[in-house]
């Protein structure tokens, strides 16, 4: 008799209960590749300096009467060759300059990233049991609480 209760309270100890899903966790590889390109301008500014230079012209006599000056230009350099009385008078200008010149360094800049990341993610499931599945579930462990209880006096009755 003894075993008997024993063997129908294990049962309800234990119950039926439903196995918990198991769902195993999502993991995703999220890889990301991004390349940016920056462009730069330097305006640098230099100035390059040009010495004086020199010029030569050889010119007749007799072209020097009239009392024309001869006059060669070439560049910034100028020669003016003229008769002043019987001498002869040879004026050379040249202009040492500076040159400045303005010009823009382009600088290209890639930058290149490599984000390699993993993402993990679970799934929890809820059990939902509706108010009208636990009053029938409540009821029903009433019931088998009140056959239990009217067994044992049942079986108590038999033996006295």
């Amino acid at each position: 008799m003894k075993s008997v209760f024993l063997f129908i309270s294990v049962i309800f100890l234990v119950g039926c209960s439903a196995r918990k899903q198991v769902v195993p966790p999502t993991i995703r590889q999220v890889i990301r590749d991004s390349v940016t390109t920056s462009i730069r301008y330097i305006p640098k500014d230099t100035t390059y300096y040009v010495p004086a230079d020199s010029l030569s012209l050889s010119v007749l006599l007799s072209q020097l009467e009239s009392g024309k000056p001869a006059i060669k230009t070439e560049g910034k350099k100028t020669i003016i060759v003229r008769r002043v009385g019987n001498a002869i008078r040879a004026d050379c200008h040249t202009e040492a300059y500076e040159l400045e010149v303005k010009y823009q360094n382009k600088i290209i800049e890639i930058y290149k990233s490599h984000i390699n990341e993993l993402q993990k993610s679970e799934v929890k499931i809820e059990k939902y049991i509706p108010k009208a599945a636990k009053v029938m579930m409540w009821l029903g462990i009433g019931f088998v609480v009140l056959i239990i209880i009217s067994i044992v006096l049942t079986i108590k009755s038999f033996l006295k």
